[in-house]
């Protein structure tokens, strides 16, 4: 749920739960007293019930809770019909649980849609685990639609310096580190690729700025060492870490489509 609606939300439920206590109100003549909660749907709309719904299935998605996400997101096409951003949440959901043909074949089914950048981005995400050279086209495609996702950017610079393309790597993250400077995971691919390109002075200058630990700084130089050397197996190791670069484990922020 957005910040921005709290208060009211507060303030709404504070009077579903004070109407609530009334022992003779009821609704609309029936005498059966009012649940709160659905007051306080009411009180909010379809809309933004359907909005704040849908919020609460990214965020699940974004915490792993595919599972659950799965429920609520079935719910939410019961309740509201299916939409573009329903099937895009469904395909986010069943590539991060590896079920990589259902997730493609959702992402494919929006190519001609306002969430073609999203769509080009999960396939982009599915083929890079097999082919990073086609993986890349995908995604080069979602950012030519989105410019300013800085997932996007992160993702598509972690793949070219995956391929040892530095120069094009270098632009993509350091515009996604420009673009989102508290995305943590674009400042340290930014790191990384600034000290496989010989720039130690300016991965010590964005190290400085993110005031980054000795330890995390150590493990960045160590996935700079073996993405050198061509240890792949090594480096997607380091990878996997909480400190380390790779590509996005958050869902891409999802607007009004738009690419």
């Amino acid at each position: 749920m957005s910040y921005a609606h709290a208060p009211a939300l507060v303030g709404l439920a504070l009077a579903a739960a004070g109407l609530a206590g009334c022992a003779g109100f009821t609704r609309a003549g029936v005498g059966t007293p009012a649940n709160p909660e659905q007051l306080l749907s009411e009180a909010r709309g379809p809309d933004e019930n359907r909005k704040l719904h849908t919020d609460l299935i990214r965020q699940m998605i974004d915490e792993d809770r595919l599972y659950a996400a799965l429920a609520h997101l079935k719910a939410q096409e019961q309740r509201f019909g299916d939409t573009l951003e329903l099937t895009l949440l469904r395909a986010e959901i069943q590539r991060k649980l590896g079920r990589k043909v259902a997730a493609e074949a959702n992402y494919k089914s929006l190519l001609n849609t306002p969430y073609a950048g999203y769509a080009q981005h999960g396939l982009g995400l599915i083929y890079a685990g097999q082919d990073l050279a086609l993986g890349s086209k995908y995604l080069q495609r979602a950012v030519d639609l989105r410019p300013t996702d800085a997932r996007m950017r992160n993702d598509l610079g972690y793949a070219q310096m995956r391929q040892h393309k530095l120069t094009q790597a270098r632009l993509n993250l350091a515009t996604a580190y420009q673009l989102d400077s508290g995305f943590e995971l674009a400042r340290n691919n930014y790191i990384v690729v600034l000290l496989l390109d010989g720039d130690e002075r300016s991965a010590r200058q964005v190290a400085g700025e993110s005031r980054i630990t000795r330890d995390e700084l150590g493990r960045l130089r160590a996935q700079a060492a073996a993405l050198d050397a061509g240890d792949t197996q090594r480096a997607d190791a380091s990878a996997a870490t909480t400190t380390a670069g790779g590509f996005s484990r958050r869902s891409v922020d999802i607007g009004s489509g738009g690419g």
